[in-house]
């Protein structure tokens, strides 16, 4: 069963990709696909990605975010590249306010990576937040590499 909805997602994420603005509402429902966590993780994130534009809404944001924080311990670079991509392509200015218990674990979670992206990243989820006035993110400051 789960190979068969991999595949068709596999076959909605090629159409999402050619023409993202017809496809909207079906990028935003992958995010529930996303994070049931059944999927494998490397096929998960590769196709988060694809879904993630820039002012579309996340209605599911939430659970993204949990599934992120999840998988970040392993998989640093890509948690805070969706993060982050999640952040800068908001719907509105309450989406990043609503995200911050989950930032601050997915932070937490990356706070070994030693991968240049990752500790780029992480400096610019530090800095949106700190730019909007969430100073308590400067403790991640220290943390970082």
């Amino acid at each position: 069963m789960l190979q068969r909805i991999q595949r068709l997602w596999d076959s909605r994420l090629e159409a999402i990709a050619e023409e993202p603005e017809a496809h909207q509402s079906e990028a935003d429902a992958f995010a529930y696909t996303f994070a049931s966590a059944k999927l494998d993780d490397d096929w998960s994130l590769a196709s988060l990605e694809i879904t993630l534009r820039p002012g579309s809404p996340r209605w599911s944001g939430h659970s993204v975010m949990e599934r992120l924080a999840e998988i970040a311990d392993a998989k640093p670079a890509e948690a805070t590249r969706s993060t982050l991509r999640m952040l800068m392509g908001a719907a509105n200015d309450w989406d990043h306010l609503s995200w911050r218990d989950q930032v601050r674990d997915i932070l937490t979670a990356t706070n070994h990576a030693i991968n240049p992206e990752a500790i780029e990243n992480r400096k610019a989820i530090v800095d949106h937040y700190i730019e909007r006035g969430d100073h308590d993110f400067r403790a991640y400051i220290s943390a970082q590499p």
